[in-house]
């Protein structure tokens, strides 16, 4: 625990605030719990913090939004061109391509259910394609592309 204290002007200490901890198997922090001192006795306070620690996490995909709406990327992987065919009830669309570290490379409106992405200067690797809808700024779906040589 950690005890808050300040130096008053008549020479000497006032509690002011509490922290107690608690830790998980590991020694991490998982909570906070304040109280605040009110002259007499310590109050708890209406806050407790909770710290999550997450180790080890694999993302292993990106699901697709449930919209009714189907996409595909065909063929997938590609070394030239790709086609992306959208059966949607909505025909106008931004498509924003990212590589693996989310930044952006290509932004495109596509009018229409189908469009094509050539790979002009794009370097092999992963990528990532994010449709949405024009009529309404909704996610349709996120692809990912992978470009080989």
């Amino acid at each position: 625990s950690i005890l808050n204290q300040t130096w008053d002007t008549t020479s000497s200490w006032v509690n002011n605030t509490r922290s107690f901890y608690g830790y998980d198997a590991q020694n991490n922090e998982i909570s906070v719990k304040d109280q605040t001192w009110n002259g007499n006795n310590w109050v708890n306070s209406d806050t407790i913090h909770y710290y999550y620690h997450l180790d080890n996490v694999v993302i292993t995909g990106i699901p697709s939004k449930n919209n009714n709406t189907n996409v595909s990327i065909y063929p997938n992987p590609f070394s030239s061109e790709t086609s992306i065919l959208i059966t949607s009830e909505k025909n106008n669309f931004t498509l924003t391509l990212t590589d693996v570290l989310g930044r952006e490379i290509m932004k495109t409106t596509i009018v229409g259910k189908q469009s094509n992405i050539e790979r002009g200067a794009l370097k092999s690797g992963i990528y990532f394609i994010q449709l949405i809808s024009n009529s309404d700024s909704k996610l349709i779906s996120t692809k990912k592309i992978i470009i080989t040589d």
